[in-house]
Formats: C-alpha cells, sequence, structure tokens
C-alpha cells in the first residue's frame, strides 16, 4: 500500500507512533492485526546490510551486501508495549533503530534483535508452521519466496565444524565500504571515532544520508569487526585504536 504522508502527520498530532521492521512473523497481516489493532501497514522495504537468520526464530544480523525482505508498520506506544511482551523485551530481544527506504525516504525504524544469551539456549525450536508462516508473508507481501534464505545459526551437531565467519569477497554494502576505508587510513590513523570513519566513507558514496551512515557505523563498529579477525582497544573518550587486523581479500 502507498503510504498517505498527509494522513501520516495528522495521525502524528493525535498519537505518539513511530515506524517498526517486522522481518519474521509479524509480517503475516493477519497476526499483526491481532496483536496490534492500530497498527498502520506502510510499505514493504528491505534491510540493506542485514542477513535473516534462524537460531529458532527469526532474528537479523549485518552481514554485508545481503539484504532482508520486511514490513515497515506503523505503530503506538500502546502498540509497542503488546509487542515487546509478544517478543520477550528485553530478555530474548532487544531493539535497535535501522535506517530503512520508505517509500523513497530514508527513515529511522525499531527491529527487533535476538540477544546473544537468547541465541545460545540450545533447546529451543520454533513453532510447527513457523517458517511456512513467513514465507505466506512474504508472498502477500509481493516478494518471492526465493528470497526467504535465512542463515542457519543452531550449534552444530557433535563432530560438525562450523566455518570460521570471513570477510566478504567482493564489495557489496555499505559496511565493506567502510572497512575498506579503514584499511586505507595511514597507520596514525588508525585511532577511529564515528566522525572520521563517517567523513571518509561519505566521501566515498556521496547519495548515501548521513543518518544512514552514522547508522550503519554504529549499529555495526567494532562487533562485526571483531568476529572477523580485527582487533581494537577502546579508549576513555570512546573512539577505538585497530590494534590488529585480517587481510583483506581481493577478487
Amino acid at each position: 500500500m502507498d503510504y498517505d504522508r498527509p494522513a501520516q502527520m495528522a495521525r502524528r498530532e493525535t498519537m505518539s507512533t513511530r515506524f517498526y521492521i517486522a522481518y519474521g512473523s509479524n509480517m503475516d497481516k493477519g497476526q499483526m492485526c491481532k496483536r496490534c489493532p492500530s497498527a498502520v501497514e506502510v510499505c514493504t522495504t528491505y534491510i540493506e546490510d542485514w542477513q535473516l537468520t534462524m537460531p529458532f526464530y527469526a532474528n537479523i544480523e549485518p552481514e554485508p551486501g545481503r539484504r532482508t525482505p520486511a514490513l515497515v508498520w506503523e505503530i503506538s506506544a500502546n502498540d509497542e508495549s503488546k509487542l515487546d511482551r509478544y517478543e520477550g523485551y528485553p530478555e530474548k530481544y532487544d531493539k535497535t533503530d535501522i535506517i530503512v527506504d520508505v517509500n523513497g525516504d530514508r527513515i529511522s525504524a525499531m527491529a527487533y534483535i535476538m540477544t546473544d544469551e537468547y541465541k545460545k539456549q540450545t533447546d529451543k525450536k520454533a513453532d510447527d508452521g513457523y517458517e511456512e508462516q513467513i514465507k505466506s508473508a512474504y508472498k502477500a507481501a509481493g516478494f518471492a519466496e526465493s528470497e526467504f534464505t535465512p542463515r542457519r545459526t543452531q550449534k552444530p551437531a557433535k563432530g560438525e565444524k562450523r566455518p570460521k565467519p570471513g570477510l566478504p569477497k567482493r564489495p557489496g554494502g555499505v559496511l565493506y565500504t567502510v572497512i575498506e576505508t579503514i584499511l586505507a587510513m595511514p597507520a596514525e590513523g588508525k585511532i577511529l571515532t564515528r566522525e572520521n570513519v563517517h567523513a571518509q566513507v561519505c566521501e566515498k558514496l556521496p547519495d548515501r544520508s548521513a543518518s544512514s551512515m552514522f547508522s550503519t557505523v554504529r549499529a555495526m563498529l567494532p562487533d562485526w569487526l571483531k568476529d572477523r579477525g580485527f582487533t581494537f582497544e577502546k579508549n576513555e573518550d570512546g573512539s577505538w585504536t585497530m590494534t590488529g587486523q585480517p587481510k583483506w581479500p581481493v577478487g
């Protein structure tokens, strides 16, 4: 559906609302109607540089060059309180703000992200039909079922080896450009702040908004880098000093 901007402004004059990104079972309009009857469907979108994962229930994790289909809802504070209970916030899922495209505008929206502790619970299993529900929601929203390609993150079986996460082999998305920028910095410049990385990345990606860049850097540094062999020391002023890095692949 097309989002009516004048209607949006009228709603905000009478009630406090925000945008919520659903990428799992809450893409199911029937389910959302039951959980949050006052929620308004806004549009479909993609969560850029985030990968759908399936520890048991749906989750998203930073992954350069990947994108995850999603449905944007406008929700009230009361709707959000209900969703918090359904999602198990803050023990099972935390919240983060992500910049997404909403009918041509880059807008910040809230998404639920599974907590590390919850992901570690190896005895958990999704309800029967859970993934089929998401696939049906994809089709109803206009996405191809083939776009449902979650990365499986369950604990490997005994004796099974899980490959170590690696750097992307080809440029893909904002995060690759961020890392490429960091590696190109002179050795004495490897003290990273959101500001100096942001300024240099914007030179390479001038078509991206400043708010989008800040959101990407904030969401993905330094944890994504640490998982892939970069090492940092955090400074008292909140910046990071890079102390080691892997070889950046080419080709």
